[in-house]
């Protein structure tokens, strides 16, 4: 975050410090922008608990896979266990992307917490908001259901952010929010496949080649 601020061009006010004050003033001053905050929280808790709730049920349908694919196997029948083999592939990758998407909207979270006691509004959350949106282009196609929620926290963030920017004369350098971003997506994804190591069943040892094959793309 260093490194980003001293990216800021603020022509009233050259002070990083300067700058902090001025905005954490703002939200302190600001009660319609700590609503603005809070309803960010809440919508990001709601959509956690949804994730949550997906999770469990993905994961619980994942082992149902499971079972039938290794019975499949036990008698022999490599034409239905491939078929199973393919459900697992496509349920792991939902999975994963809800497990991602968790991960990713816990670290957005968190960034509007730090928003309410460091006060760099802009600086914290417009790396945020561009990660709602790249997690949003890779949730939907799998959750259309979604998108009503993708919309309305990116509508309170993108509220949130443009207001504070306007206010304060906010220039900022495109690059660094992009790389901030890509960031949090990443650790979202290594804490995705950590979390799906610990939760969900290691693909069985020494199958079949075609069923082996199909799996492969989970390795």
């Amino acid at each position: 975050m260093t490194n980003f601020s001293r990216k800021w061009n603020n022509k009233s006010d050259n002070s990083k410090n300067g700058f902090r004050k001025r905005v954490k003033e703002t939200i302190i001053h600001s009660p319609s922008l700590k609503v603005k905050l809070e309803k960010a929280e809440k919508l990001i808790k709601i959509q956690l608990l949804k994730l949550d709730t997906l999770f469990n049920k993905l994961k619980e349908n994942d082992s149902k896979i499971l079972f039938n694919l290794n019975n499949q196997i036990n008698k022999y029948d490599n034409k239905h266990a491939e078929i199973f083999a393919n459900e697992l592939v496509e349920i792991r990758k939902m999975l994963k992307i809800v497990s991602l998407s968790k991960y990713a909207f816990e670290s957005i979270l968190l960034r509007i917490e730090t928003v309410k006691d460091v006060g760099d509004v802009v600086t914290i959350l417009a790396p945020a908001l561009s990660a709602v949106k790249n997690v949003e282009e890779i949730v939907i196609d799998v959750i259309p259901s979604s998108s009503k929620n993708f919309v309305e926290i990116i509508g309170v963030i993108n509220d949130i952010f443009i207001n504070t920017g306007q206010s304060n004369n906010i220039n900022y350098d495109f690059e660094i929010v992009n790389k901030d971003s890509e960031n949090i997506i990443r650790e979202a994804l290594a804490l995705a496949q950590v979390n799906l190591n610990n939760k969900i069943p290691a693909i069985p040892q020494n199958l079949p080649e075609p069923i082996s094959k199909v799996l492969e793309v989970l390795n």
